[in-house]
């Protein structure tokens, strides 16, 4: 029998993949797609008015709408998030803001 860990460990050469795979999927669950990542490894996307990047266990949202206007995928986000069961760094939520 060998224990099973329930997170990975940070600093292993896999733990970003996992953690990019990972947040992925709940970003696609939070109608968050492929087609709106900025990323170097996607196509630029042709709408800029909602727009989302992934560095390891961040996600950054984008929207060029004026104040208010990311609230709802922000929202949407977080409840994906609570359904993965993936929790939150409190200190870095930061929603609606036009510098972070």
């Amino acid at each position: 029998i060998w224990p099973v860990g329930r997170s990975w460990g940070m600093g292993f050469s896999w733990s970003s993949d996992i953690a990019q795979e990972m947040l992925l999927g709940v970003c696609s669950d939070a109608r968050l797609h492929e087609d709106a990542i900025l990323s170097v490894d996607c196509p630029f996307p042709e709408d800029l008015n909602g727009t989302f990047a992934l560095a390891t266990d961040d996600v950054m949202l984008f929207s060029r709408r004026g104040l208010g206007e990311s609230l709802a995928t922000a929202t949407e986000l977080d409840l994906s998030l609570e359904r993965a069961g993936v929790a939150k760094h409190e200190a870095k939520d930061i929603d609606d803001a036009l510098t972070a």
